[in-house]
């Protein structure tokens, strides 16, 4: 089934057209002028239509070997890896406890899920450079380089050769290794009854914030306090003490709500925290606290956890030490804000 934008599905004069393949959908996008926006015309999702060609779409061999061409008189022919037509999951690449990574270059480095042209496997994880001598009302236009694209990143599971484009996730820095943690959204299809999404961690030597990668990813079970369909929106912490992970589950999709799990290592984490209250919150990030701050007379040197924006409001919450030197943790929904619906980059209609 060929899905075709009741708004937009016949183009007058356009002057490009981007034949894009994402996962595995296959999309149509039209420019009206040189420099101007793209406009979705049409989408078709391989799994549906040609089930065994959509299987060759995750094939890096297939790929490599996919050549460009066209019939008629043009102008100009580009070809290339898909971009985004939009940023989201945008989140600070770190040290393990919790430092921005600073590679000495003086910018800041963000992973983030570059939005495809369709539905959650279109997109897939990128690393960009934020310098923040460049932000400002007129540095911090577009063309003023502030923000600059560097990396992209896709995961092998484990037993599978296919290649996703798994994102919302977290790239950290320990020791002389990445880690990369990400959620399982590459191959999402919320129609199965068996619908489900869960964290992968990699680990490797290679340069991640440049350049094009394929990482072996690993499952890493995450604890829930109910019985969950998908956790996802992973943020790791090293601690004195072991790991703390931050991350939402869900009871269904899209009910979720903030988790935190500690432990000594990563493959025996169990559960610290939760707030059963579906906040929609986007992740709970635990981060170093301020040094110094204290509650009680007892220094709080016990990490921060931020969760993200809600989908309706915000929401926050931290990880705190109690007046009686225990470790305690609170997760606070501050009141949800109407209005407040973000839609996403390219609409369909």
């Amino acid at each position: 089934m060929v899905l075709r934008s009741r708004r937009d599905g016949r183009a007058a004069d356009a002057t490009a057209l981007a034949l894009c393949l994402t996962g595995t959908h296959a999309a149509v996008l039209t420019q009206d002028h040189e420099g101007g926006p793209w406009t979705g015309r049409a989408r078709v999702d391989l799994a549906t239509s040609h089930p065994r060609a959509a299987r060759l779409t995750r094939s890096p061999t297939w790929l490599e070997d996919l050549q460009v061409g066209h019939d008629g008189v043009t102008t100009d022919l580009v070809a290339g890896g898909f971009g985004q037509l939009g940023l989201r999951d945008l989140r600070l690449v770190t040290h393990a406890d919790g430092r921005p990574y600073d590679d000495g270059s003086g910018r800041l480095h963000l992973t983030a899920t570059s939005a495809g042209p369709g539905p959650f496997g279109t997109g897939h994880s990128s690393v960009w450079a934020l310098d923040p001598a460049r932000l400002g009302s007129a540095a911090g236009a577009p063309e003023s380089g502030a923000l600059t694209h560097t990396a992209d990143l896709f995961v092998r599971r484990r037993g599978s050769s296919a290649v996703l484009g798994d994102p919302a996730g977290h790239l950290l820095r320990v020791d002389d290794a990445w880690l990369l943690a990400t959620s399982t959204w590459g191959d999402f299809d919320p129609d199965r009854h068996d619908a489900s999404v869960a964290v992968t961690l990699a680990e490797t030597g290679a340069d991640l914030l440049h350049g094009v990668h394929v990482v072996p990813g690993e499952p890493l079970p995450l604890p829930t306090d109910d019985p969950s369909v998908g956790v996802w929106d992973p943020h790791l912490l090293r601690t004195d003490d072991g790991w703390l992970v931050g991350y939402v589950s869900a009871t269904r999709f899209f009910r979720f709500h903030p988790v935190i799990a500690e432990g000594p290592d990563l493959d025996s984490l169990r559960l610290r925290a939760a707030d059963p209250d579906p906040g929609a919150v986007g992740g709970a990030r635990p981060r170093p606290a301020h040094p110094g701050r204290a509650r009680g007379g007892v220094p709080d040197q016990h990490p921060v956890a931020h969760a993200g924006p809600a989908r309706r409001g915000l929401a926050a919450g931290h990880l705190r030490r109690h007046p009686s030197g225990r470790a305690g943790v609170r997760i606070r929904h501050p009141r949800r804000r109407r209005g407040d619906a973000r839609g996403p980059a390219l609409t369909w209609e």
